[in-house]
């Protein structure tokens, strides 16, 4: 029993020491075998952690930049768009300085004129005042023409001598107004040409309409006047033609002067031809709703049987080419204005070949007062599609287009009518002056007319237009 007992504590020990021996070593300061190294400043991770601190900071950096470069593109458009309004309206101002010096210079001229013209005209009664006391005098006796010539104290002193020192002094007169009126005409040349270099400027450097779009000032700012007239033959007609086209254009200047506040940008194709027709065309820019584009056409018209045409019709060029009125139309349509209108003063028979404008006799002008027109283009939108005669008819000329007269003695009115007064009023007129002109040539002229009874207007479409 003692032995067992013993054997015991023995084992004890042992375990005891093992125990002991196990504690130290697990606090012994023998290195890990996979210590964790210290961070030094010669660490490779550290560069990599600085060229990412330096990424972010130029990305930053680069957004700045960006941000500001947009920036300053904005102002350099805002800028630019400044600098192109700016130009626009200096070539405005001097496009309205150079027109009312050309206007100025315009009346100066026609006041020297008219100043020669009573200087002419008096140096004619001095002269033939002259004349006749030359006469008289001549068969006086020669005591009396001793009397008369020296002292003036004869039967025909009394200012007859007088009167012909008058004549010279006209003379020099006449001398000096035709000088100054030749110097103001070729300075009025000059700044008429600037002016429509302006205008042709101011017209083409994109400050148009937005196509038509947008929401109206209240009153159109700006015409277009296209003339279109086929007057290369020298004949009556063409003659017509051409007078007709004037009276037109001189309408138009007498309702838009430049202190109407309203631009009239005037294009003409005179000899009509294809090429040139185009070619004012492409003069007008596109253009908004504040502006009008108006176009006159004073040509031989013909039927046109495709079956494409709406409108059935096309004028004659001096080139003997067909422009046909929808191409015309269409293409008038495409520059997108306010206010379109296309009037032509030409035949529109229904039976092929060429059927011209008829000549006839003269017709007094009326006076001119256009505030009809100045109201129907200046307060309305929409479109005109008009001819001087319906089909099957031919549009007759006296020295000038029946249509025509009609037209501009209707817009000349003084007091302001309607789209659809002044439409019929033009239909009705127009006819009544050729019923007028058959009436008054009796029975055998009445042949000329080719049994043609009326001449009435014809309106395509619908011709809507309304006030603005």
């Amino acid at each position: 029993m003692e032995k067992r007992i013993w054997s015991l504590l023995v084992v004890f020990a042992v375990g005891w020491t093992a125990a002991v021996a196990w504690g130290d070593e697990t606090t012994s300061t023998t290195p890990d075998p996979m210590p964790m190294p210290a961070t030094t400043a010669t660490d490779p991770i550290d560069p990599i952690a600085k060229k990412i601190a330096d990424a972010k900071a130029a990305r930053a950096q680069a957004v700045k930049l960006m941000k500001e470069a947009e920036k300053a593109a904005a102002q350099a458009a805002k800028a630019q768009n400044s600098a192109a309004t700016l130009e626009q309206t200096l070539l405005r101002l001097k496009a309205m300085k150079a027109a009312e010096e050309a206007i100025q210079l315009k009346r100066r001229a026609e006041d020297a004129e008219r100043a020669a013209r009573a200087i002419r005209e008096d140096s004619k009664a001095a002269a033939a005042a002259a004349k006749a006391a030359e006469t008289e005098l001549a068969n006086l006796p020669a005591p009396a023409q001793a009397a008369a010539l020296p002292g003036g104290l004869g039967l025909f002193s009394g200012g007859l001598l007088d009167k012909v020192q008058k004549i010279l002094d006209l003379v020099e007169k006449f001398s000096e107004f035709s000088d100054r009126l030749d110097g103001i005409a070729d300075d009025l040349a000059t700044i008429e040409d600037q002016v429509k270099k302006i205008r042709t400027l101011q017209g083409g450097g994109g400050g148009g309409g937005g196509g038509g779009g947008g929401q109206s000032s209240g009153k159109a700012k700006r015409i277009y006047l296209l003339l279109l007239v086929n007057d290369a033959q020298s004949n009556s007609l063409a003659l017509g033609m051409s007078k007709s086209t004037n009276e037109v254009e001189d309408l138009f200047d007498e309702a838009f002067p430049t202190s109407s506040g309203v631009t009239l940008v005037k294009i003409f194709a005179q000899r009509l031809t294809a090429a040139n027709a185009l070619d004012a065309l492409n003069k007008v820019p596109t253009l908004g709703i504040d502006d009008v584009l108006f176009c006159y056409v004073c040509a031989h018209g013909g039927p046109n049987n495709d079956v494409n045409d709406p409108f059935k019709q096309f004028f004659e060029t001096s080139l003997k080419e067909q422009i046909p009125r929808a191409n015309l139309w269409y293409s008038m349509q495409g520059k997108k204005a306010g206010l379109t209108v296309l009037m032509a003063d030409s035949c529109f028979p229904s039976t092929p070949g060429i059927a011209p404008p008829k000549p006839f006799t003269a017709q007094a002008a009326a006076q001119i007062n256009p505030a009809v027109l100045r109201h129907l283009l200046v307060d309305y939108t929409g479109e005109c599609n008009l001819n001087s005669s319906t089909q099957g008819q031919n549009s007759w000329y006296t020295d000038e287009g029946i249509f025509t007269r009609t037209f501009v003695d209707i817009a000349s009115q003084s007091v302001p009518i309607t789209w659809d007064q002044f439409l019929s009023s033009l239909e009705t007129q127009t006819n009544d002056a050729f019923k007028a002109l058959v009436r008054d040539v009796g029975p055998q002229g009445r042949a000329t007319f080719q049994g043609q009874t009326q001449q009435v207007p014809f309106r395509f479409d619908s011709n809507k237009i309304v006030p603005r």
